[in-house]
């Protein structure tokens, strides 16, 4: 499957769900993104794809045709590659500001393992990890402890809808967009149901701790600190 071939599907998928889209066409000097897809609101979409690192790919089929195991697998972190893939794509979205009123990357998995690149994305949007202590509090998500996507493309990025070929799912919201409870509301949002990811909604449940401050994420020890003050866990 080419790459048109996936964003001709993402266009099918949203005239499924009632919306009216419209192509964009590309401009030779100013970037520009895929899609403006109009329902209650105006959205302007751009489709980006993660395949796999040819030269991996070559190793792989050289091991097989070697007769050796091949392991695959994907480290559940932000990755410098995907926030790339990000950063082009919301330069492209913000060319094109004044036509919509909100702007999201649809993120599509197709490598060997797509279940890893997926939360690879979620990673890479959120800054998320797993935080623990030597007390008797369980893993816990935490967002925005990293560097993260969403808080550096805050102003041009509400959110992102993350995929695979398989089959998999989710709906992010950018809880440090502006736009970000206007966008929960939306129709847009509503085609998802409960596959949508809000920190916001995850913290009150008690199911993850955002790190909200304005901390540099490169001073990983300092964000730690702030977590234990906020949540009164001192370890």
């Amino acid at each position: 499957m080419t790459e048109q071939e996936v964003k001709d599907g993402v266009e099918r998928v949203l005239y499924g769900w009632g919306f009216k889209v419209e192509k964009i066409p590309e401009d030779p000097v100013v970037p520009t993104p895929d899609l403006l897809a109009i329902g209650d609101f105006r959205y302007v979409i751009e489709v980006k794809t993660k395949e796999d690192d040819p030269t991996e790919v070559s190793g792989r089929q050289q091991a097989l045709r070697e007769g050796r195991i091949v392991e695959i697998s994907s480290a559940f972190v932000p990755r410098n590659t995907l926030s790339k893939i990000m950063k082009d794509g919301t330069r492209q979205l913000r060319s094109f500001a004044a036509l919509r009123d909100f702007s999201l990357l649809w993120l599509i998995a197709r490598g060997a393992d797509q279940t890893g690149q997926y939360e690879q994305f979620r990673s890479t949007l959120y800054g998320l990890t797993n935080v623990v202590g030597p007390d008797s509090n369980r893993f816990i998500r935490c967002y925005y402890l990293h560097d993260s996507a969403f808080y550096r493309w805050r102003a041009d990025l509400d959110g992102a809808v993350i995929s695979t070929l398989e089959g998999l799912g989710a709906l992010c919201i950018n809880s440090y967009s502006p736009r970000a409870e206007a966008f929960a509301r939306s129709d847009f949002a509503a085609r998802f149901g409960t596959a949508i990811v809000s920190p916001s909604s995850e913290e009150g449940r008690r199911e993850a701790y955002i790190a909200d401050c304005e901390i540099d994420r490169r001073d990983e020890g300092a964000v730690l600190r702030y977590l234990c003050n906020k949540y009164r866990r001192p370890n």
